[in-house]
């Protein structure tokens, strides 16, 4: 099975420690998304980031780019509004599968 990524999504720490825990009325979005992996696409780094100019994440290198210290916007995962850290994660499907949570 060939898959490609189809979205770049932003969770609330909770999701980030525990993807099933579903919340605000929302089903677990572990359920609902196909495959799932932390962190993003090179690509989608900041223009003057290590790992969006080589390409390559270097060792031991904790890239800020894939973490938002602080936000109100509301967790793709569980779909929590309340203010926080939000994490970004890729999500990947078959071409013909676009779907998208939520």
């Amino acid at each position: 099975m060939t898959t490609e990524p189809i979205a770049l999504i932003w969770v609330c720490q909770r999701c980030l420690f525990d993807d099933s825990h579903g919340g605000d009325g929302i089903a677990p979005w572990s359920l609902e998304t196909g495959e799932v992996t932390m962190g993003m696409l090179a690509a989608e780094h900041a223009d003057d980031c290590p790992v969006r100019i080589t390409g390559e994440w270097p060792d031991n290198y904790e890239c800020e780019c894939e973490r938002r210290d602080f936000s109100w916007r509301r967790c793709d995962g569980c779909g929590s509004t309340l203010g926080g850290e939000r994490h970004a994660f890729t999500v990947w499907a078959e071409p013909a599968d676009v779907s998208l949570p939520h």
